[in-house]
This record gives structure tokens, C-alpha cells and sequence, in this order.
């Protein structure tokens, strides 16, 4: 099957880095295979790859596919129902094990993928109970957990299948959310109108107040949203619903270990409160990002939390994050502009305080067409640069500019042009030094290429 390949080839420093004195570097519709108005999960392999999870999605009067994009830093690889057994529907999650395959929960069903067969399991041919899985972990790369929308957690080992559900179970709740495996082999299930639960394979402990509780000494809370453990064993969970002095404190973060609790709801973080406190990641600097539906992205260094949103940052707010092998945080983020439609522009987001580093594979280099797009020159440039672009056949072609959050600069073609070599001069005199994005679309062809204005 053909494999649909989007292009982003980037300045390559020491043949394995690229290095953006950018803090932030945004990949949204204009310069990546992402929806314009919906919110993605993100996970990265061994390898440094990124995987971004798309949800099917409505634009503009037409209906969009879901899928997976893989963003190896340089090039974008998009699987969909055009080259792959998924299906139409929205990709909610990703796991890899040791052997690289890719385990991935959509709605229709688990998939795995180890790169050449696509294994599909669904209700019709396994014990799954739904097809709409929320969620995927690996554990010790031979058992498999998979979250349920409806019908709680399951255990699937290759060949058994075992279903946790409130019915057979303590769990008070089969709207799951993760499953958590720490260093020593210990399962923490989080779900919806529920606390937090843990399992060893044969007991089960309870963690925090139900339902609603007051007082001290928990997380009185319905919704466990997402858990993370960091370097000093305590464990950070995200939710909402908690209680104090007798009334709802709206969201909030939690961290315990043992039996002791810290809690920072909406009033003492002192932002404005909202129901999806919802992603977690620590850094290699021990520092916490929380990702925050209504405020922006909160990032705390255990003292002092601190705001990324409209004022400081590109972002409005923030769904979904993980911190990658060069420290960067890379969110799934609603950005500072509107699309057409007046709803929000969405986003992949990668911040880092010391620059944003991406990964870049040398060499690497496929073409699915007979287009090229070739380096700008001279780049860096003052000022005034050459663009060539090489076209197989005459059709209607756009070359348009971008910086690097993803806005349009400058639309350089938009017309039909013959098959082909074209030369296009792009003057910058009237813009900033920077690095700034030059995109090719022509006959179903894309591809983008980084050049660095130097004045």
C-alpha cells in the first residue's frame, strides 16, 4: 500500500540535531498533517520519533479521517484508511514495546503494528466488550492494558484476556482512563467517578475519599484524569471533584506517598478553575507540567506555579503532553488564532527554556512523487533568497511562508504552473532574523523546507 509522506527537511547541525533558538515551535495545518480544530495525543518510541494520535474531525462542511502522524523530526509519515487497516475513526492512544511494535487504542478496536502486519482486535473477534478502547500501557513488553470507555480495564497477555470491571472488582467504575505500571510491577487504574486504585495481581487498594467525602487525607474526587510518578516516589494525579472546609474546590492536582497527601486545588494554584486539569509530565529538571483546558499550560518547580497562556506563550490552552529525550515539553495546544470557521487553531506545541532541539534522521530521504522542492540559496540569507521547485506534471500549485508558529507570512504562488523546473525569489527585507518555514502543495505533492534569515 502506498505510504502518504509529508516532508519538514530542516537544517541538519552535526548530522543528528537541529537546534531552534526558538522557545516555542509550533506544528499545526499549515505546515504538518494535523486537524485544524481538534485536539491530539502525543507519545515518542525509542527511536525519538514523535506519534501523534488523530482524531476523526468535521471542517469546513467536510468529514476528515482519524489516523497517525510519526514526525521522526525531519519527515511526517501519516497512516490512515488510504494505506493502513485503520479506520475512519479517531486513534486515542499508543504504546510501544521493546520489539517496536505499536499498540494502539482507537475506537474501533485495539491494533498492533510491528511494522510490516496490522493485527486488529475488536469485540467480534476477542473478549473485548466495546471497540472504543480509551487508552493503552505495556508491561514488560508481554502484557497489554487497555482502558475501556464503558467497560472497564483489561489484561491481555498474547493469548488470555482479563476483564476488570466494577461487577468482578473493588474498582467503582468502568469508565477507565490509564493504567499506570511502576518500577516495581504495581498497577494504578484511574477512572472516571472514581478515586484512584492500585493492584498487584491480587490485592486492590483504594486511594482517596468516595464519594466526596470531606476533610483532610485524600482525593475526594469522581474523575482521575492522569498519574505520574516522579524521581522521590510520590505520585501525581490530576482530577476534580475534591472537597474542603465542606464545599467544591473545582480541579485540582494532587501528590501523595503512603498515606500522605498534598493538594492543590483551583483556589490555591490561583487560577481561574475549570473541569480538565488533564495531562501530567515531569522533567529531567524534576519540574511538573500540567496541561489546563481553560488557563493555558501550568508548570510548577514545587514552590511557585507559574502560567503559559495568551499573554506569554502562543497557546490559549492545553490538552494533552509529554517531555521528550532533549527536555523539550511537546503538548497538544489550542492556539492564539482562530481558524475561517471562528473556531480555535490546534496544534502540536514543542517549548524548551534553552531552545527547542528536534531530532533529525541524515539521510534519510523518500519521494513518493517526482516533485522536489529544493533548498533555499544561499541560507542563511540577508535579505533576498532563491527558491527552486521542480514539478512533474501542470497543476495548481501554492508556495507559501510561515515563521516557526505555524502563521503564514507571505504566499509567494498560487497558480497553475507547468511541469518542470520554477525558480521563485522570497524577499525578506521587510522581516525580522528568525527561522521561517517555506511550504510546497502541488498535485497531491507537500513538502516543507527551514531557511534562516541572517541580517
Amino acid at each position: 500500500m502506498k505510504l502518504y509522506v509529508y516532508f519538514i527537511l530542516m537544517f541538519v547541525c552535526f548530522h543528528s540535531l537541529i537546534i531552534s533558538q526558538n522557545n516555542f515551535v509550533v506544528f499545526n495545518s499549515t505546515n504538518a498533517p494535523l486537524p485544524p480544530n481538534r485536539e491530539v495525543n502525543i507519545k515518542q518510541d525509542k527511536d525519538g520519533s514523535y506519534w501523534i494520535c488523530l482524531p476523526s474531525y468535521n471542517y469546513g462542511g467536510n468529514s476528515y479521517p482519524g489516523g497517525l502522524a510519526k514526525f521522526d523530526g525531519t519527515n511526517w509519515y501519516v497512516y490512515n484508511h488510504n494505506n493502513s487497516p485503520l479506520s475512519t475513526r479517531t486513534v486515542n492512544s499508543i504504546a510501544f514495546d521493546s520489539l517496536g511494535r505499536k499498540w494502539i487504542a482507537t475506537d474501533s478496536g485495539l491494533i498492533k503494528y510491528d511494522g510490516i502486519n496490522w493485527t486488529i482486535y475488536t469485540k467480534d473477534n476477542s473478549p473485548l466488550r466495546e471497540n472504543i478502547i480509551w487508552n493503552v500501557s505495556v508491561e514488560r513488553d508481554t502484557i497489554i492494558w487497555l482502558c475501556g470507555y464503558q467497560t472497564g480495564f483489561y489484561r491481555f497477555d498474547g493469548i488470555n484476556w482479563t476483564n476488570y470491571h466494577k461487577y468482578n472488582s473493588p474498582l467503582l467504575s468502568d469508565q477507565a482512563n490509564f493504567v499506570v505500571i511502576d518500577k516495581n510491577g504495581l498497577k494504578w487504574l484511574g477512572s472516571d467517578y472514581s478515586p484512584l486504585f492500585s493492584y498487584d495481581e491480587t490485592n486492590w487498594q483504594i486511594y482517596g475519599k468516595f464519594p466526596f467525602a470531606q476533610g483532610p487525607g485524600g482525593f475526594s474526587n469522581p474523575d482521575v484524569r492522569a498519574l505520574i510518578i516522579d524521581k522521590n516516589n510520590f505520585k501525581w494525579i490530576t482530577g476534580r471533584g475534591y472537597w474542603g472546609e465542606g464545599k467544591p474546590r473545582y480541579f485540582a492536582i494532587a501528590k501523595f506517598i503512603d498515606t500522605i497527601w498534598t493538594i492543590y486545588d483551583s483556589t490555591i494554584i490561583g487560577f481561574q478553575p475549570y473541569t480538565n486539569y488533564f495531562g501530567i509530565a515531569i522533567d529531567s529538571n524534576n519540574i511538573k507540567w500540567f496541561t489546563d483546558w481553560k488557563n493555558g499550560l501550568i508548570r510548577f518547580n514545587d514552590t511557585t506555579f507559574y502560567l503559559f497562556n495568551q499573554t506569554n506563550s502562543p497557546i490559549k490552552f492545553s490538552y494533552s503532553i509529554i517531555v521528550d529525550k532533549f527536555n523539550n515539553k511537546v503538548f497538544s495546544a489550542a492556539l492564539n488564532e482562530l481558524l475561517p470557521t471562528g473556531e480555535n487553531h490546534w496544534g502540536v506545541v514543542f517549548y524548551n527554556e534553552n531552545g527547542v532541539i528536534l531530532t533529525s534522521e541524515k539521510d534519510k530521504y523518500i519521494t513518493p512523487y517526482l516533485f522536489e522542492l529544493s533548498q533555499n540559496y544561499p541560507n542563511p540569507f540577508n535579505s533576498r533568497t532563491t527558491i527552486t521547485l521542480t514539478l512533474k506534471d501542470r497543476s495548481f500549485t501554492e508556495l507559501k511562508v510561515f515563521d516557526v508558529l505555524g502563521r503564514e507570512i507571505q504566499t509567494l504562488v498560487s497558480k497553475e504552473l507547468d511541469a518542470g523546473k520554477h525558480k521563485v525569489e522570497f524577499d525578506g527585507t521587510s522581516l525580522p532574523s528568525g527561522i521561517y518555514f517555506y511550504r510546497l502543495s502541488s498535485g497531491g505533492f507537500i513538502k516543507i523546507r527551514k531557511m534562516i534569515l541572517q541580517k
